[in-house]
């Protein structure tokens, strides 16, 4: 009689990293609503246009809150962290074509903003990149 042995099942590691990492993402894009909503109010420190600053932040914000609630799932699904690294690359693409197309006045606190952002945008997804080949593999 031969004996069955079960299905190999595949366990994968925690998401705590990952996990952390989008939800940190996440923040950073709830962050930003205040901002969208203050972007008449700051739209002259930053010689940004308001429409600019309220559409950058607006995204950012429902970025932030699509992440924030799909981050309850368990375990996290591919198509969750896979489309936060790209969009993180986007954002800081964009923010550079901003600052080399040289569109507006932007002032030296809007070039830190925009800087920030060209910076720590890529930084994030590579770190996004390493906590979802760890949990995906």
């Amino acid at each position: 009689m031969a004996t069955s042995t079960p299905a190999e099942t595949r366990i994968r590691p925690p998401a705590t990293f990952l996990r952390r990492v989008l939800f940190f993402d996440a923040l950073t894009g709830l962050n930003s609503i205040p901002l969208a909503l203050a972007s008449g109010l700051i739209s002259p420190f930053l010689g940004l246009p308001t429409l600019y600053l309220f559409i950058k932040f607006g995204l950012f914000g429902f970025y932030g809150v699509w992440l924030f609630f799909a981050l309850w799932r368990d375990p996290i699904p591919q198509w969750i962290s896979w489309p936060a690294i790209v969009w993180n690359i986007a954002v800081s693409g964009a923010s550079l074509m901003t600052l080399v197309l040289d569109l507006y006045a932007v002032t030296t606190l809007g070039w830190l903003l925009l800087m920030s952002i060209v910076v720590g945008a890529p930084v994030l997804s590579a770190v996004q990149y390493v906590g979802a080949r760890r949990y995906y593999r």
